[in-house]
């Protein structure tokens, strides 16, 4: 079946709203959203440690030196066990917007304020 894409007119580009008219002013509607794109898991398991560092980033698509290193500007707060450090389900949530930004271009500063704001508010 082949997809066709209908080209918006000019008007119609004109009556839509500007995002950035909004301010900082997000609804929960705007973060429940960002939840469901991300895949995130409800913020009462969010703190359990779940996940080794080779299995976190096989979920992810990525690999355990890129955990490290996030974990050293301090994104990440792995539980050290008896074995090996263990990932919460916030340290997925907050690799999962980084690794988000990294592809977007956004900075490393900026991913990591980015990540700490959206999980600061889901708690």
């Amino acid at each position: 079946m082949k997809s066709v894409r209908r080209q918006s007119s000019e008007s119609e580009l004109d009556d839509m709203e500007d995002p950035a008219d909004e301010g900082d002013r997000r609804s929960s509607d705007d973060w429940a959203s960002l939840t469901q794109i991300l895949g995130l898991n409800s913020p009462a398991a969010a703190n359990q440690p779940a996940y080794r560092a080779d299995e976190l980033a096989r979920q992810l698509g990525t690999d355990p030196q890129t955990l490290h290193r996030y974990e050293s500007l301090g994104l990440l707060r792995p539980v050290t066990g008896a074995d090996e450090p263990l990932y919460s389900n916030a340290d997925r949530t907050r690799m999962r917007i980084a690794l988000l930004g990294e592809l977007l271009g956004i900075s490393s500063e900026d991913v990591l304020r980015l990540a700490e704001h959206y999980t600061a508010r889901s708690a």
